[in-house]
């Protein structure tokens, strides 16, 4: 067997020593069960390593501050396209007419709307009404060709010389061209004034 010298035998102890140190210090590195709590301050961190990933919503939440005033409104947009035109609207159709001294116990047409635009037709008429006696009593009726629903307003006069306003309204149900109002004084001559408005309905 081959001799060492002292010298080698020195240096191979200090060999060993050292790598049984380093595997005693690797088993014996540091992690959080071995950290007392509260012993890591600020100091011992450094700085700019701690990431938004590493820090809890409800500590990130805790930071926000208060919502601050309102700022200036910002000045007005650009004017924007014009739109598209509307559907053309519906236009009224209207007439009037006046009939004196109508005689009594007869029943005379004080209006006619014609030539009107084959449709349905929504219609409202006002017959203004002056009778000459006393217990009169004044029948008018709002009516159209093809069928169309009539109404009928009445008034009795309370007194000689008395005057009222009766009113017709109805819907057309078939398209009709026409529209009259036919009025009966009663027992005694009258004036009415006539009106009708129809309205083309979509």
């Amino acid at each position: 067997m081959r001799k060492f010298s002292p010298s080698t035998l020195i240096a191979l102890l200090a060999v060993f020593v050292a790598i049984g140190g380093t595997a005693t210090a690797a088993s014996g590195l540091i992690n959080g069960k071995k950290i007392k709590p509260g012993t890591v301050t600020g100091k011992q961190i450094k700085n700019q390593s701690i990431t938004k990933a590493k820090i809890s919503t409800a500590a990130l939440a805790a930071f926000a501050g208060a919502q601050g005033p309102q700022g200036e409104r910002g000045p007005q947009g650009d004017k924007g396209p014009q739109g598209e035109p509307g559907a053309p609207g519906t236009t009224a159709i209207s007439a009037s007419a006046t009939k004196v001294a109508q005689s009594p116990n007869v029943i005379a047409r004080q209006l006619t709307l014609d030539d009107l635009p084959d449709s349905r037709y929504i219609v409202m008429a006002e017959v203004s009404v002056v009778s000459q006696t006393a217990g009169s009593q004044v029948t008018c009726t709002l009516d159209g060709n093809g069928g169309a629903t009539e109404d009928t307003a009445e008034w009795t006069n309370p007194a000689n010389n008395s005057r009222t306003v009766l009113w017709m309204n109805m819907a057309t149900q078939p398209e009709i061209d026409q529209l009259f109002v036919d009025c009966s004084a009663g027992n005694s001559s009258a004036t009415f004034k006539t009106n009708i408005t129809a309205i083309p309905a979509l």
